[in-house]
Order: C-alpha cells, then structure tokens, then sequence
C-alpha cells in the first residue's frame, strides 16, 4: 500500500486560510440573504402603516419602536456581545454561558429599563398621548422577550450555527409582520394595537426560539452567578458603546432634535429616510455578524488578515450600494410612499449615505469586539455622539431636518475613521489596509455572491 507523502507544512496552511475564507464567505452570504429579507419586511411594513397612518402617525409610531427599543436594548447591558464573545473562544462551554448571560440581563437589566422608560417618557413629553401610554409597554416587553430569547439566540452565534440563527433572528420581524396585517385587515391601524399585537406575537415566537436554543445547547440549570462579573466586565464598556451608537442610529438624537424644534410631519418623512438608511446595514451588517465571532475565535496572522479583509469589502459594496440606492429614490420614494412624501427625496439620500457610514463603522467596532477590545469601540462612537450633537446644535434650525440628517452623516463619517485608526494602532496596519479595497478584496466578494446562491438554497432546505 502506498503512503502518501505529507504536505509542506506551508501548503496545508494554505489549504486551512482557504477553508476558513470559503466558510466565512458562506455565513456572510446566508446572512446578507436574510438581512435582504428582513429589510424587504421592513420597508413594506413601513410603507403599509405610513399609508394607512399619514406623516404625522407614522411619526409617532417611529417614536414608539426607536426609542422603546433604544430603551430595551440597552437595558441587556450588553450582554448579547459577552455570550457571544465567551462562546467564541470556550465554545464547549457555551451551555452554561448562555444561561448566565439571560439570567444577569434579567436581574440586572430590570432596574435599567424602569429608569430608561422613565427618562424616555420624560424626553418625548411633548408627543400625543398614543404615544405617552404606549411606550413603557413596548419597552418593557421587549426587554423581557430579548433577555429571554434574543440573548440565548446569540450562543449560537457564537458557537457557529448560523444556518439556525439566521432563521430564529427573523421571528421577532415575524411578529412586527403579523401585528401590522391583523391591524390592517381589521381597520384597527393604531398604535396601541400594533403595539400590543407584537409583543403578543414576540412572546410566541420567543418560546420557539428559546426551544430550539435548549435543543442544541442544552443548559446546566444553574444561573451562573459567579460568570456575571466576567460577563459585565465584557458587557459594560460594549454597552457604553452601544448608548451613543443607538442614539445615532435610526435618527434617535435627530428625531429628538426634531420632534422639539419642527413641525410632526418632519418625523414622518424622517422615519421614511430611516427606512432606506437601513438598506445601507444590510451587507455590513451581515458581515459584522459574522467577524466578530471569527476574529474572537481566531488568532495571530490569521485573526488580522481576516478581520482586514473583512473591513475593506465592507467599504467596497457600501459605495457601490450607496450609489445604487441613492440614484433610485427620486422614482421609488413617490411610488411607494405617495405623492406627499416627494419633498422628503432629499433628505431620504442624505440618510442614506449616514446609513453607508453607519455600515463601515458597525463593521469596524465588530471587528475591535472580536480582538478583545470594546473599549476602542466606546470612544468611537462617543466621538460620533459629540459631533452630531454638536452638528444638531447649529444645523437643525437653519436647515431643518437636512441639518438633522447632515448630523448623521459627519457623526458617522468621523467615527468610522477614529475606529479605523484604532484597528491601525493595535495590529500595526497601514489605514490603506485597513480601509482601501484591493483586487483581491474584489474577488473575494464576487466569489462570496457567486456562492451566495448555494448556501440561500442549502439554507431554505436544511431544518432547524
């Protein structure tokens, strides 16, 4: 019988980078698929209620779902990116590990989100009163439906199961998408029915998320006390990094400025720009889920080149999607929205090149998250913050909600550079490595749709 000779050692390390880059390309492409799908959702749901409501309803609602999910968001503590970090790296552990995280969200997170509903409700005084009584309902249930579901979910995330999670992380959408056609079919399009048919339908889709977590990860029924201070350690400065990254996305701190300074319907057409704003996250987004679990998982050499990679397709297809959809909305925005939307054309591709920005530097905080560094992450998005604000304070009034809209761009313009350099700073890069694409990075995306096909296909045939 013939031995085969071994492979120079170079070779097989060859053989594992493209291994590991072939399977990166395919969880980025099942994951932009159902970002696609969910952003589809998204906006058709947005277009439904923004008929139905008219600008200045449609206004309220947006008020209702950004800041009460701004609010329980932040009341996990940040703890979805320590599960799925501590996954990452000890993943025969991630049983016990899941269970400590939702436990601490809930414990800790309780008195957080009774403090931020009552802050919320403070700040946005001066809305209807759909608004006042709806509010800290959709933002306590969500925190308590996220802690139980969203939070697990994330251990699959970071132990690799993307197939599974990506189909579990489209429920809570579910949820919005039934709410908003048993609205629609009943002649009940108000906010306190919609508000109160998602968290009815998140509570069911919660259990089935929750299930299908305990299958694969089968818990150690313990709360895992003794972990929370690890966890929170990881959570805290994730969390503060989160505070000004939330304000700014959606046009939370815009829809603040504006909601004191012009008129309603000036939020109406800010939610419609927020809606194809979030066109611009769909591809980073996808690859930042991805990255960061990869770049925790993975050392050395390979950790950067993955993670520069990464970065530089990140700002490859957020200008060629820029470009695409900002050349579209004069045509699209009337036909889908209404006639009466037309004058918000202009402020809609300003919050589409915000929401190119707004990409590029998700992309860039999760590649700093998976080197252990969220701290970096932190002073980014601070950095972000005070320049908005700073824009806000001298652009809202003389130009209205494009000031408001311009904030956005040079808040998220500017951190992306200051999380740039920090990248630069830790593995030693040029900024041109970091940011500017190459050939390589050109085939390497054309190479990841190509495969895109496959694994959607695989994807829709493979059970849970």
């Amino acid at each position: 019988m013939e031995i085969a000779e071994p492979q120079p050692v170079s070779e097989r390390q060859g053989e594992a980078q493209s291994q590991q880059t072939s399977r990166f390309g395919n969880e980025v492409a099942v994951t932009v698929a159902t970002n696609l799908f969910l952003n589809v959702l998204g906006l058709l749901t947005s277009i439904i209620t923004a008929r139905m409501l008219g600008p200045v309803g449609r206004g309220e609602l947006a008020v209702v779902q950004l800041w009460g999910m701004f609010v329980g968001s932040l009341s996990l503590l940040g703890l979805s990116d320590a599960v799925i970090y501590f996954c990452s790296r000890e993943q025969d552990r991630a049983s016990q590990y899941w269970i400590a995280a939702a436990s601490a969200a809930l414990v800790c997170g309780l008195p957080v989100v009774l403090l931020g509903t009552w802050a919320a409700s403070w700040l946005i005084s001066g809305q209807g009163e759909a608004v006042a009584s709806t509010l800290p309902l959709f933002a306590i249930g969500y925190f308590l439906l996220s802690a139980l579901s969203i939070v697990p979910l994330n251990a699959l995330r970071g132990v690799g199961h993307f197939s599974a999670w990506n189909i579990l992380r489209m429920l809570p959408q579910f949820a919005w998408v039934v709410a908003v056609c048993v609205a629609g079919i009943g002649q009940r399009m108000t906010i306190p029915f919609l508000v109160t048919g998602f968290l009815l339908n998140y509570a069911l889709f919660a259990v089935v998320i929750l299930w299908n977590v305990v299958r694969r990860l089968p818990p150690r029924w313990s709360l895992g006390t003794r972990l929370w201070p690890q966890f929170l350690k990881f959570g805290i400065p994730s969390l503060s990094s989160t505070i000004p990254s939330n304000l700014l996305q959606d046009g939370r701190i815009s829809q603040l400025f504006i909601a004191m300074m012009l008129e309603p319907q000036a939020l109406g057409f800010l939610a419609v720009g927020t809606a194809f704003g979030n066109l611009m996250r769909i591809l980073p987004g996808a690859i930042s889920f991805v990255l960061f679990p990869r770049t925790a998982a993975t050392h050395g050499h390979q950790q950067v080149r993955q993670l520069l990679q990464g970065t530089r397709v990140t700002v490859l297809v957020t200008i060629l999607c820029t470009i695409g959809v900002a050349s579209l909305c004069p045509v699209v925005i009337p036909l889908l929205f209404g006639h009466e939307f037309s004058s918000a054309i202009g402020l809609v591709v300003l919050m589409v090149v915000a929401g190119g920005g707004e990409g590029v530097k998700i992309v860039l905080g999760s590649g700093l998250r998976g080197l252990g560094r969220p701290s970096a992450v932190m002073w980014g998005e601070l950095v972000a913050l005070a320049l908005a604000l700073l824009c806000l304070l001298v652009c809202v009034r003389p130009w209205g909600m494009y000031g408001a809209a311009f904030a956005l761009v040079a808040g998220n313009g500017v951190s992306a550079l200051f999380l740039a350099r920090s990248i630069q700073n830790i593995t030693q890069c040029s900024i041109t490595q970091v940011l500017c694409p190459t050939s390589e990075d050109v085939r390497s995306l054309l190479s990841v749709t190509r495969r895109g096909v496959v694994s959607v296909k695989a994807l829709a045939l493979r059970p849970l």
